[in-house]
């Protein structure tokens, strides 16, 4: 009977008698007659083979708090340890079969317990979680078991697939006794494979029907169906050759626990054989690692895993890559986490790292991190210069000043100029290292033209951090606003009429008329006399059409001109056009140049406006007896009006 399961290798015989009292204390009180439920059976299977209890991986499992803690064994099984055994497991000829802590290296996650019953017999739980194998050795690859010695040992479940495997020796639960605290209470009970804690079909081979992971014989047991059987455990198969400091595919596996089992301990062993294989397989692995926020990260450090590689990111700008992992070992594909970010970063969800089979550099995906962003200010003033006898500068109060930071998602900050021109403000975000952006005026008088810029380049800052303004100012000439011709366009009200066939109609008028007094030509001596003008006039052509569509009866002169005509050559456009022969038109504030009365035709209430446009405008030059252009001294005054609905 074994009641004591593993002890420290270093108990004393006091120890050891401390333990066996505990325990039999314990049996005795389950053999008298009591209330209490009953104790544990002690199982009847003869003590686990010591030598492979020295060679398991113990991983002492708490379900109550989702944990799996792993102890290495300091060396496996190396070299032949003789046949002699006690009935759980005889060695036999063996040569490195089963590694320890020395080779592998074993890693937990994903660690889940069900509810009762689910996905488990009644009253029992399923507990699941995955495990990584690694090989620690350089220059050495792991390969299937039994492959380097005349008796295969342990014996393996296929002497044809390339696997390595893992299995649970022995389950146990930890109970203690009464209120004793400390190591020296402990007793641990060995279960028979029926007991409170059963290996699981969660250890299920490859997943394939050859290797499914099904009671095998890894020792002396001739049929694990049989009777007594003890020497056939579960296992989990691993691709192979496993190469040197190589990571194994992560995969499940699990056990059926009672309801009342709180933390229990497996035993596990690996099995997989020695195999020079050459220098390790190494790869580097980079990737470029940067905030939208705040630009390149530094100081951070990835980390793949499992195999725990990292590296620190550099200042390196965009297109070097920031983040290089060295010796990053062959294996299956793996995960790059980041951490020891900048304040006010939150770490991204892990990046996938492929699997590596070759040396060489692995190039991920630029990785993005989220940052607060960094504030900084910026300032300047826009200064004005009066020019053309100009004596008092022309408002800003029109004029905004935008700020736009250079970087990714960064929002571009607006503000208003004072009256003397200063702008500032201390929320303009940056990107470190450059602190770069660049700065616009708009809405400054029209009468005022730019002339130079301050600052860093033109109208452009770098360098802004949040201790470190910057400074772009603006510079700007004011002359006397030029003046302009006025033009003006007017509707008449809606009035009944009849058209030729002295049909009943609705009709509009448009009239046009110029102030020539709003502006003196610098060129003419004299003042300006109109002498020519033409223009386009807009008009819906879904509500309106000229009169008897006959322009020529229904638009008319303003004045006596010379000539006055009206062009329709394009829908919902008329053309007035009128000459004054010989000096012109005498000065004047209302010039009438002509009109043209519509019928309207059927539909809704429409608003609508009489734009005026692309004016050709010629004044009298009296020095030459000639005209003078002024077309673009000439500012069209749409009039609006609302047609009424038709029927």
């Amino acid at each position: 009977m074994f009641l004591g399961f593993p002890l420290n290798r270093g108990v004393n015989a006091r120890t050891m008698t401390m333990l066996v009292t505990a325990a039999a204390l314990g049996l005795g009180a389950c053999s008298q007659k009591s209330d209490s439920p009953a104790g544990p059976e002690i199982p009847a299977n003869p003590d686990p083979n010591p030598q492979f209890t020295q060679a398991a991986f113990v991983f002492d499992v708490n379900v109550a708090k989702k944990t799996v803690k792993i102890g290495a064994p300091t060396t496996g099984l190396s070299g032949a340890i003789g046949t002699a055994g006690n009935g759980r497991g005889t060695a036999k000829d063996l040569n490195a079969g089963l590694q320890g802590g020395d080779v592998i290296d074993i890693t937990a996650s994903n660690f889940n317990a069900g509810l009762p019953g689910v996905n488990a017999p009644p009253g029992k739980i399923r507990v699941t979680f995955d495990i990584t194998l690694t090989n620690k050795l350089s220059g050495v690859q792991l390969v299937r078991p039994g492959g380097n010695s005349n008796v295969p040992f342990p014996t393996p479940p296929s002497l044809t697939a390339s696997d390595i495997y893992a299995f649970p020796y022995a389950n146990n639960v930890t109970t203690t006794t009464g209120g004793a605290t400390g190591s020296q209470n402990e007793v641990i009970i060995v279960l028979p494979n029926r007991g409170a804690v059963e290996t699981s079909d969660d250890w299920n081979g490859d997943g394939t029907p050859a290797l499914s992971g099904s009671p095998w014989n890894w020792f002396n047991d001739t049929d694990c169906a049989a009777a007594g059987a003890n020497d056939c455990y579960r296992y989990e198969a691993f691709g192979a050759p496993l190469g040197p400091l190589a990571s194994s595919s992560t995969q499940t596996v699990g056990y059926i626990i009672d309801a009342t089992v709180s933390n229990f301990r497996s035993l596990i062993l690996t099995a997989a054989d020695l195999q020079n294989s050459g220098p390790a397989i190494t790869a580097t692995v980079q990737a470029r690692v940067s905030s939208p926020q705040i630009g390149v990260i530094t100081g951070a450090t990835g980390t793949i895993a499992p195999g725990g590689f990292s590296g620190v990111t550099t200042n390196a700008a965009a297109p070097a890559y920031n983040l290089t992992i060295a010796n990053v070992t062959a294996g299956p594909a793996r995960t790059l986490t980041l951490s020891n970010l900048p304040s006010g970063c939150t770490a991204p969800a892990g990046v996938a790292v492929p699997a590596i089979s070759t040396a060489g550099t692995v190039s991920l995906p630029d990785i993005s991190v989220t940052c607060s962003a960094l504030t900084g200010t910026v300032n300047g003033t826009i200064n004005v210069t009066l020019a053309g006898g100009l004596a008092t500068a022309p408002s800003l109060a029109g004029a905004s000043v935008t700020i736009t930071p250079t970087g990714a998602g960064l929002p571009p900050v607006t503000i208003s100029p004072s009256a003397a021109g200063a702008f500032s403000s201390s929320a303009v975000q940056y990107v470190a290292p450059s602190g770069a952006g660049s700065v616009s005026v708009t809405g400054i008088p029209a009468s005022c033209t730019p002339t130079s810029f301050t600052g860093a380049t033109a109208a452009n800052y770098a360098g802004l951090t949040n201790a470190a303004a910057q400074t772009v100012s603006f510079a700007i000439t004011c002359s006397p606003a030029p003046s302009f011709y006025q033009a003006y366009s007017t509707w008449s009200p809606v009035t009944a009429g009849t058209n030729a066939a002295g049909q009943a109609r609705q009709l509009i008028t448009i009239s046009w008329r110029i102030d020539m007094s709003t502006r003196n030509d610098a060129t003419e001596a004299a003042t300006d006399r109109l002498n020519t003008i033409q223009f386009n006039s807009s008009y819906p052509t879904s509500r309106l059409q000229i009169l008897d569509n006959d322009p020529t009866s229904n638009c008319a002169p303003g004045r006596a001109w010379t000539i006055f005509t009206v062009g329709t050559a394009t829908p919902g456009v008329l053309v007035p056009g009128a000459v004054q022969a010989g000096t012109g038109v005498a000065n004047s504030a209302n010039i009438p140049i002509g009109s043209c009365t519509f019928e309207l035709l059927p539909g809704a209430a429409l608003a609508t406006t009489a734009a005026l446009s692309a004016f050709d405008v010629n004044i009298y030059n009296s020095l030459t007896t000639g005209t003078i252009n002024v077309s673009s001294f000439v500012q069209g005054n749409a009039g609006t009006t609302t047609i009424p609905t038709t029927p």
